[in-house]
């Protein structure tokens, strides 16, 4: 009982940074009992002899009568106890999801012999504790010890094997800290990769082999919006200055979007991507003017599953209520997602990731001034002028983006078209997209494609003609768009005359 009892002696804290080879050879060296026996046959006898008289009862033995034992038991901790440990099934199973989730595997990789877990950041960090992995070894691994079958277990302790056995770890070849698998606290782990070494020991030296594991860690893709601006384009329109312009003859700009959310949430290697859980863009529209102030934007679009999205729109110019020479217009999307779930033990912070994207342009109307023109398009204008319907090549239909001085506001049914004209107008789809404009019917496509050819600023030619003409008629000026007329602000050489 008292050899039992001295079995119970922990051998940390005072051997805890103790090597291997070190600790096992004093506390083998103590497990040692020795049993010595010695025998000598010797045979009792009475010497009689004649004539003398008997003497007393002698024992006596001869030099090869003598046999002795001397018996040394050694006991390892093996002798005493066994333990299993592994990685535990749930921590298996939710490894294995976030193995699935990477682009490729890593070489080597194995949910059963390490742990592979994603944090719900784009970088590691030694201060953030939300893109730590905080978790206790207890719930990583799956351990158990009991008393060897050979080990002559007393009966009053065969349900006391934790007072026996004693546990051990070490982190990245750090300092060894003592644990206890029914009792501990959370580590963190920070990096990429983390390696754990754990160790159970009794009295006598260590049970089993020492069990070695690596956490692997894994962060989310950085969202990016570098190739946001290459998503918008304005269909029919050429770039002068700073500002596009409206698309031919129209007082508006065609817009397209094509947007691949995987541009904007990449999957590089190493990484995983967590859940695409939508995208929101809203859209302002202002006058472009040093005074103008921002307006209250309005949802373009919203959209929770899609991988692409095509959409074309009208950004019709400013009305102020007369239409301003340039139109600011400034696009945000915001793209968010849902960190990857490792199933158990996901990170304190699960909210969503995310990332606005900006784009902004400006348009203006590049086209050229005209004389009044008697031709049906010319006087169907002058009659639509300050008609609320649509009038002349401006848009009736799709989805058209229009704002005042307070608010942007958005437009997806179809208008009617201006009835003041002799052929009446007809609202036409432009540029095969979903946007329509009102025309007269004499426009052909093919007559509507020259058009978009020919679009652009005016010539420095038109422009020296049309100041001769005006100095001669400035009184029969009539320009084709026929929106009201307003204070002389700005710097452009003929808005003087248009108005």
């Amino acid at each position: 009982a008292t050899n039992v009892a001295n079995l119970k002696a922990n051998p940390f804290p005072e051997h805890l940074q103790s090597s291997y080879s070190s600790l096992q050879a004093t506390l083998v060296a103590n497990g040692q009992w020795c049993c010595q026996k010695s025998k000598t046959l010797k045979e009792k006898y009475i010497e009689y002899g004649c004539p003398s008289a008997a003497t007393d009862k002698g024992c006596v033995g001869g030099t090869g009568n003598s046999c002795s034992m001397n018996l040394c038991l050694k006991v390892s901790g093996d002798a005493i106890a066994t333990r299993t440990i592994a990685i535990d099934a749930p921590v298996q199973t939710a490894s294995t999801g976030v193995l699935n989730a990477l682009p490729s595997r890593p070489t080597g990789s194995d949910a059963s012999k390490n742990v592979y877990y994603s944090v719900p950041c784009t970088d590691f960090s030694e201060t953030d504790s939300n893109c730590h992995y905080n978790v206790k070894l207890s719930e990583l691994l799956k351990v158990t010890s009991s008393f060897a079958a050979s080990f002559p277990t007393p009966l009053s302790e065969a349900n006391k094997i934790n007072d026996y056995v004693f546990w051990r770890y070490n982190i990245d070849g750090g300092l060894w800290q003592t644990w206890d698998p029914h009792s501990d606290s959370p580590l963190a782990f920070k990096d990429a990769s983390t390696s754990v070494i754990v160790e159970a020991w009794t009295s006598l030296g260590r049970v089993g082999d020492a069990f070695s594991f690596d956490v692997n860690l894994f962060v989310h893709s950085t969202l990016t919006c570098a190739s946001y601006d290459s998503m918008w384009t304005l269909l029919g329109s050429t770039k002068v200055g700073n500002a596009y312009c409206a698309y031919p003859g129209s007082d508006f700009a065609l817009v397209k979007l094509d947007m691949t959310v995987a541009d904007v949430i990449p999957h590089p290697t190493a990484t995983v991507t967590g859940s695409y859980t939508g995208v929101t863009c809203e859209i302002m529209l202002k006058e472009e003017s040093t005074t103008a102030t921002d307006t209250t934007a309005y949802q373009l679009l919203s959209d929770a599953t899609s991988p692409t999205i095509t959409k074309s729109f009208a950004v019709e110019m400013v009305h102020n209520p007369h239409t301003a020479r340039k139109t600011a217009a400034s696009v945000s999307c915001k793209f968010t997602r849902s960190p990857h779930s490792n199933t158990i033990m996901l990170a304190d912070d699960t909210d969503t990731n995310s990332i606005t994207c900006h784009h902004d342009f400006t348009v203006a109307d590049c086209d050229a001034p005209e004389l009044f023109s008697a031709t049906p398009a010319g006087v169907c204008a002058d009659k639509c002028a300050g008609n609320s319907a649509p009038g002349v090549n401006e848009a009736c239909g799709g989805t058209v983006v229009r704002s005042d001085a307070t608010v942007t506001s958005i437009s997806t049914t179809d208008a009617q078209c201006c009835t003041d004209c002799d052929p009446d107008l007809v609202c036409v789809v432009v540029s095969q997209t979903s946007v329509k404009r009102c025309q007269m019917p004499s426009v052909t496509p093919l007559m509507l494609a020259a058009t978009e050819e020919g679009e652009g600023f005016a010539s420095s030619e038109t422009l020296a003609l049309l100041g001769a003409s005006a100095m001669v008629a400035i009184v029969a000026l009539v320009v084709v768009k026929r929106r009201a007329a307003r204070p002389i602000v700005d710097e452009d050489a003929y808005y003087p005359l248009l108005e």
